[in-house]
């Protein structure tokens, strides 16, 4: 399982605490993000009180911390010793620092340089500052060579925020999942998540996961396994984390396990391969009796050189299953995939579907993958070919696809 950050600020203490502790002994939560707001020291020893762990995020340019003005320099020298404090006290594995805005990317790598911290993580921005929150004209620390550029200067890690990549993408004219993974390049620390309005914009929101535009079930689904993610949505109600709640069972919703199939599952891979839409898009359609279904179901646990997974997500429920059947003629597996019905549609399915094809390679490193998709099964096709599948040859009624990815 990932672990799940609650963002606050230091001087949310009042506000939050008993409902957030309430929340980490329940096990909702794993860690709280404290933004140190400029002169909350006083505010550091009630935190220590608090039975969950911390990261430590630095002040930005709206507090007047903005490590790319050479002009800052004794006054961001100033705030670092607060955050140094916080983060000393509460003993934080990071500390996540903005590049600024305006002025320049090198003097934002000079002065974290000088801080000499060994906790430091750089978060990307998007280029564009939200009016409302910051007067500049334009964020440091939004592409890939600024990042690299600090990075390599100062040693520091790196912390990913999704919507800030897709608003900075979006006003480079770049695609906005190519600029993720260029990101990802630098092997995050962690992530900051959130929905976004548009998945257009170049101004960032911080709204409830589901609620606008990001494929947001296709990003909890690809991120790395047990990474450390806070969720950055906004606190609807003050003083309140009911929204918050939500946005944790809306992620677990999407977190996802394969294990091997087991004689349990035979009852809802029975379910699934009788839904209507994985029967129209089977070679053979017709409905499947149940005692017809355990005698496969059997054979197939018992398959050597074969793999059956079960997909779930890990409150549990059932979410799929992905096959791999042995052609021993030619040393390759046929994959067969199907989500269940609320899973479908959700940009998911294809980072499901790559997770499956790692595993299998990992276990049968000299065997190919091949699928065959039927040519009116547009959605199949697709998916596939997010996951890393190419298509080699078209038949009369279907298209052979051969996985790619390394």
């Amino acid at each position: 399982m990932h672990r799940i950050g609650l963002k606050l600020w230091s001087t949310n203490f009042d506000c939050y605490h008993e409902e957030a502790t309430r929340l980490y002994r329940q096990g909702i939560f794993d860690y709280v993000e404290l933004y140190v707001v400029p002169g909350s020291l006083p505010a550091l020893s009630a935190w220590e009180k608090e039975p969950y762990p911390f990261v430590i995020h630095a002040p930005h340019s709206a507090h007047g911390f903005n490590l790319a003005l050479r002009e800052l320099r004794r006054d961001n020298l100033e705030k670092y010793g607060e955050v140094k404090q916080f983060a000393d006290r509460l003993q934080t594995p990071y500390i996540i620092f903005h590049g600024g805005c305006d002025g320049a990317i090198e003097e934002t790598a000079l002065q974290l340089a000088s801080f000499r911290e060994s906790r430091a993580l750089i978060e990307n921005k998007p280029c564009v500052p939200v009016p409302s929150i910051c007067a500049a004209k334009e964020c440091r620390g939004s592409t890939p060579e600024e990042l690299h550029q600090v990075m390599e200067y100062t040693g520091c890690g790196f912390c990913l925020d999704f919507v800030h990549a897709v608003c900075a993408a979006n006003f480079l004219h770049r695609e906005p999942y190519e600029y993720v993974e260029e990101l990802m390049k630098f092997e995050p620390a962690m992530f900051h998540l959130s929905d976004l309005d548009s998945i257009h914009a170049v101004q960032d929101s911080h709204i409830h996961l589901g609620a606008g535009e990001l494929p947001v079930e296709r990003i909890i689904a690809g991120l790395p396994y047990s990474s450390r993610v806070t969720l950055e949505t906004v606190k609807s109600v003050p003083g309140e984390l009911r929204d918050f709640r939500e946005d944790c069972n809306f992620f677990r919703r999407f977190e996802f396990v394969l294990n091997p199939a087991s004689p349990e599952d035979c009852r809802v891979v029975f379910e699934l391969a009788n839904d209507e839409l994985v029967r129209a898009n089977s070679f053979q359609s017709g409905k499947i009796d149940w005692k017809t279904h355990c005698r496969w179901y059997a054979e197939r646990l018992g398959e050597v050189g074969g793999r059956f997974y079960i997909v779930r997500n890990t409150v549990g429920e059932f979410v799929g299953q992905i096959r791999f059947q042995p052609e021993r003629s030619a040393d390759e597996a046929i994959v067969s995939f199907s989500l269940s019905a609320p899973f479908r549609g959700r940009s998911c399915g294809s980072v499901i579907l790559a997770a499956g094809c790692r595993r299998f390679r990992s276990e049968f490193p000299g065997e190919s993958i091949v699928a065959k998709i039927k040519k009116e099964n547009a959605a199949s096709l697709v998916c596939f070919q997010r996951a890393g599948f190419r298509v080699v040859a078209q038949e009369r009624d279907f298209f052979r696809l051969y996985y790619d990815a390394e």
